[in-house]
């Protein structure tokens, strides 16, 4: 496991302080053989990502951080393995993949659901204003390992939901009935509360004795842990009413409890399998967005302390749970654009949210059918619309999300979240900034020719124009300490820069858990 702890070193009370920040970063190495291939795994996640120290009006330095190496599999022939972690950030594949497939859904406003045993992504209908009846009722299919399109056509086509299509209805997968579900929604026939089921072939009114009231936008996800389908909010904007369906039962029952604030619309809800929980995210009340994060287990919501600037700042677009890294993957969408503005993950296990990449303001509309497709361990998206109102701003295009990073590795295929230390001058003066840990690689690591390095990386332009952007091996507390950043400047626009780390760990070390200090600090230049 890695960890990072921030702590200060102080040398007296005037401008030469020394600034430090500690890093702890904890490995486990374990040789399986044959032919000693070699595991390793780890993941790190920062305290407080925003650490200030204001030790003189003179001299601070702001320092945030996290890494996580994940984890990976050396190839057996390789004599070491390495974990980079400057490998991959920001270079995340977002592929428009519309020119690889042929028959294409039309454009349109829609949600989407994974369907986990057929292994393919379905949505139904949808809207686009503009058509004498903007409302479509047409059910699609994407297959992943095939890049295909497949409009399915109802033995009984007749028989879908609404008059003339459902926007904004309510959907999840219910993985123990092997059932797409969709709840309420809107179309021509007005707003509704029914309830259907998809099968992989034929649409089904469920007709359960009783329903919530009529909904549109509300968030649902399957509660694989107790086989119910949980509905947050119902028809009316001021409801914040907990609901659930039992599809074996076929029964909708309102749970009296106490539940986060009402929202009207723009939150987003799923459910991690490895806390049996389902987790809302945000939401808009009025012009106002919440960016508060709750838990519902069955019988009670739990708001969470978060760590992390969460980005719910605007829609959150379908958040989708990713077991295989243990993440929440959320979408934000810009609440003037309506663009999506970036991608995110959510750590369940410290409830702390990591901003993974930025999106280009042109790329991506904010509403659309979009979710993870757990056997592929890709993101797929259905592009709908940056406004509910203007027809020129759909778009049918598909669009696939791959944490695989596009810069590769070395000898092993490592967990793609990877990020860096940043350190900020919120000072008044400029600063140098230095390094050294408590260990060398000899100590840290062990082996033959192990290395334990550290380079910058310059987040902002101008902000170190002599910036260590070449990894140097990181001294231990009796060496001289390196220097990362000679002048830091502490302009706004120019203040920041940020650490990667790399290790290199040979396959001839004895399996166990290391620790090492990494110390940052900060020193008053002219």
């Amino acid at each position: 496991m890695f960890l990072i702890v921030f702590g200060v070193l102080m040398k007296n009370n005037t401008i030469a302080l020394l600034i430090g920040v500690f890093i702890v970063v904890s490995l486990s190495v374990f040789l399986i053989g044959p032919r000693q291939i070699v595991v390793l795994s780890g993941r790190a996640a920062s305290g407080d990502a925003s650490t200030a120290f204001n030790l003189t009006e003179e001299v601070s330095i702001l320092v945030s951080g996290t890494i996580d190496f994940g984890s990976g599999r050396v190839n057996a022939n390789s004599t070491n393995s390495t974990l980079d972690s400057s490998l991959g950030k920001n270079n995340f594949y977002l592929n428009n993949i519309t020119s690889l497939v042929g028959e294409m859904p039309s454009k349109r406003l829609t949600y989407g659901v994974f369907d986990t045993d057929r292994k393919v992504f379905v949505f139904y209908g949808g809207l686009l204003w503009g058509l004498p009846i903007p409302y479509l009722n047409d059910t699609w299919e994407f297959n992943y390992s095939t890049m295909a399109w497949t409009q399915i056509t109802s033995a009984s086509a007749s028989a879908v939901p609404g008059n003339q299509g459902l926007v904004l209805s309510s959907i999840d997968y219910d993985s123990y009935a092997k059932r797409v579900i969709i709840f309420g929604g809107g179309g021509n026939g007005g707003n509704k509360n029914e309830t259907w089921e998809y099968n992989g072939t034929n649409w089904t009114n469920l007709v359960p004795g009783a329903s919530p009231p009529i909904s549109q936008g509300k968030p649902m996800v399957f509660d694989s842990k107790r086989n119910v389908s949980v509905l947050f909010g119902d028809g009316a904007a001021s409801s914040n009413a907990t609901w659930e369906y039992n599809y074996s039962a076929n029964t909708w029952t309102e749970k009296a409890i106490e539940a986060p604030s009402a929202r009207s619309t723009g939150a987003g809800m799923t459910f991690v399998t490895s806390t049996g929980k389902a987790y809302l995210f945000g939401g808009k009340v009025g012009d106002d967005y919440l960016n508060d994060t709750w838990t519902y287990d069955g019988t009670s919501w739990t708001q969470l302390a978060t760590s992390g600037a969460p980005p719910m700042n605007g829609e959150v677009f379908a958040p989708f749970y990713d077991p295989g890294r243990d993440r929440v993957l959320i979408w934000a969408v810009d609440n003037v654009t309506y663009k999506i503005n970036s991608f995110w993950d959510f750590n369940p296990q410290d409830n702390s949210f990591h901003r993974i990449r930025d999106i280009p303001a042109t790329s991506l509309g904010g509403f659309g059918g979009s979710a993870f497709d757990s056997s592929n361990n890709v993101t797929i998206m259905f592009v709908g619309t940056s406004s509910l109102f203007d027809g020129n701003t759909y778009s049918n295009q598909t669009w696939t999300f791959n944490y695989t990073p596009s810069g590769g590795s070395i000898n092993g295929s490592w967990a793609p979240y990877k990020d860096y230390f940043y350190i900020e001058n919120d000072g008044t003066v400029n600063i140098s900034v230095n390094y050294t840990a408590d260990t060398n690689a000899g100590q840290f690591i062990g082996g033959t020719s192990p290395s334990y390095m550290l380079k910058g990386i310059a987040t902002e332009a101008s902000s170190c124009t002599s910036l260590s952007t070449s990894y140097a091996e990181v001294p231990n507390s009796t060496g001289t300490p390196n220097t990362l950043c000679p002048i830091l400047q502490y302009d706004n626009s120019k203040d920041e820069i940020s650490a990667a780390i790399k290790l290199i760990v040979p396959n001839d070390i004895a399996g166990g858990s290391r620790t090492s200090t990494i110390t940052f600090s900060a020193a008053k230049v002219s």
